[in-house]
């Protein structure tokens, strides 16, 4: 069985584009920004645009990489002590703790910086256009970084982050997968909180029953990669395709997450 990451990056991005686009469509139709349809449509955007920044080529390499120890730690035994059974219930059980640090500290990050905006005077239009702009900015950038060699590319993980990474992408325990969950997970922020950033200036309007629920749904979407490549590491051909595939695809991926970026940075200038 081959496994195309990049079919399956089009393919959400492409439902991404219909229900922005059809976003655009309900806002010229429908004065009031919090109709239900627009409400729903915008449910949509923020969930696919969450998973789409959980397969972003500088997250999912640190996720592959933290797969490969899981593999070898419980891979190794499945010829000895360790059943394939088992093997998948320990794999599963890392990754969920190792998502939920992931979720928790994003999820905090988000909560921290909407309750800034609501507690200051950040708020201002103008203000939030230029960090709107700022966003799409930061698309360019990424979409620039496609035709260039890594070494000259802008949006990646700080060099100084490297040590850090290493040093927490070896859990040892359920706990300490959390621990690397929360650890990589801010690793991660500098080179793909872009998508994150312009979803909480698109939400940060909203009632607080309608935009956590919405950065709830951002996150859950986030940590799903996780959880499909937890399922997939019981089977090492399957992940040795992804892998391979991944490698062969990343600058393609990258021009998928700089291009939602842009027009989720497009969308928060236009809501401010």
């Amino acid at each position: 069985m081959k496994v195309s990451l990049l079919k399956l990056m089009t393919s959400l991005f492409l439902f991404f584009l219909v229900f922005f686009i059809s976003f655009f469509v309900d806002q010229n139709i429908i004065a009031d920004n919090v109709a239900t349809t627009s409400i729903i449509l915008l449910i949509a955007i923020i969930f696919l645009a969450g998973i789409l920044d959980g397969f972003n080529p500088c997250a999912f390499s640190t996720l592959l990489l933290w797969s490969g120890f899981l593999l070898h730690r419980f891979g190794a035994g499945i010829d000895g002590e360790l059943t394939v059974e088992k093997q998948r219930k320990k794999i599963l059980s890392y990754a969920f703790f190792y998502a939920l640090g992931i979720f928790f500290i994003y999820f905090l990050l988000g909560v921290g910086i909407l309750e800034l905006f609501r507690l200051t005077a950040i708020q201002t239009r103008l203000l939030l256009q230029i960090a709107g702009f700022i966003i799409v900015v930061l698309g360019v950038l990424m979409i620039r970084d496609v035709f260039v060699i890594h070494k000259k590319a802008i949006i990646k993980m700080p060099a100084f982050l490297h040590p850090i990474y290493k040093k927490f992408s070896e859990p040892v325990s359920k706990i300490g997968s959390f621990l690397s969950g929360i650890v990589i997970g801010l690793c991660s922020v500098p080179c793909g909180g872009a998508i994150y950033m312009a979803v909480l200036l698109i939400i940060q309007e909203k009632t607080f029953t309608v935009k956590y629920p919405l950065l709830f749904l951002y996150n859950l979407g986030f940590v799903l990669p996780v959880f499909i490549l937890a399922f997939i590491l019981s089977n090492k051909k399957l992940l040795t395709s992804l892998s391979r595939d991944f490698i062969l695809s990343r600058g393609k991926l990258k021009l998928i997450i700089g291009i939602t970026t842009i027009l989720l940075g497009y969308l928060s200038i236009l809501l401010s």
